[in-house]
């Protein structure tokens, strides 16, 4: 599961198979292994390209924190982390080769090991 960098919720379960979503709209979710989170905020994340977001077996629970602050900054941690992420993959892509040899410059073969170039 990949997360998009803006598709991350902070959430507050209340009890168990339920919570209170950012504007504090209660909620039912489920989970795949069909147990119920603890008491906390959480932050959640869906699947890259979701469009409804669900509280359902698609979406990743990360938690629980003590504090709404808490799952706030470990959001941003998550962002940052994903954008160093997604720049690094850019830059790998976009990058020039290391060396780039004018034209019409002759290349001169790297000597062999044990073996001195001769001097000109």
């Amino acid at each position: 599961m990949e997360p998009d960098n803006g598709n991350f919720e902070v959430v507050r379960v209340i009890s168990e198979f339920r919570l209170l979503d950012a504007e504090s709209c209660e909620h039912t979710y489920w989970r795949r292994d069909g147990k119920g989170l603890a008491a906390g905020w959480y932050f959640v994340n869906w699947p890259r390209g979701t469009v409804a977001r669900r509280f359902n077996e698609d979406a990743l629970f990360r938690g629980p924190f003590k504090l709404r602050d808490e799952a706030q900054a470990a959001v941003a941690v998550e962002c940052s982390r994903l954008r160093l992420r997604a720049a690094v993959t850019q830059r790998s892509a976009n990058s020039a080769p290391a060396v780039q040899v004018p034209s019409g410059a002759e290349r001169v073969p790297a000597p062999e090991r044990g073996r001195e170039r001769p001097r000109p």
